[in-house]
């Protein structure tokens, strides 16, 4: 029977903040939680106590304490997540290169425009 963890989507453990998985998650006033130094973190930058999430302002400062489910769940999954497979890895790697060499293309085209307008021999590049 699979786990409970292994059920839910990677996205339920992630800060909004730091895009990784939960580290001594707090839960605010809204129901949104993040790392406990990611928002105070946040806090301190804007100088301003407001959701990072859906920007609902909070007149104090509201007490942060972990949110110990949370922080055993998020361990767990940091723990037992899928690894991923080195093939999205390769993928990444050809996807880069192809977008490299679109640009190389469009830099060499617009080279062989230049040559064509600057060339004292332009029937040279009629055949590219």
């Amino acid at each position: 029977m699979a786990s409970t963890v292994s059920l839910l989507r990677e996205k339920s453990f992630l800060c909004f903040l730091c895009r990784d998985v939960f580290i001594n998650p707090v839960t605010i006033p809204c129901g949104h939680s993040f790392c406990k130094t990611c928002l105070c973190h946040s806090w301190s930058k804007h100088q301003s106590t407001f959701c990072p999430q859906c920007k609902r302002v909070f007149s104090t400062r509201p007490d942060l304490s972990i949110d110990r489910i949370l922080a055993d769940v998020s361990e767990n999954y940091r723990r037992n997540r899928p690894l991923k497979p080195p093939v999205e890895k390769v993928e990444a790697n050809v996807g880069q290169m192809i977008q490299e060499r679109q640009h190389k293309i469009e830099r060499l085209k617009y080279s062989v425009q230049l040559l064509k307008v600057w060339s004292p021999h332009p029937s040279i590049f009629d055949m590219l």
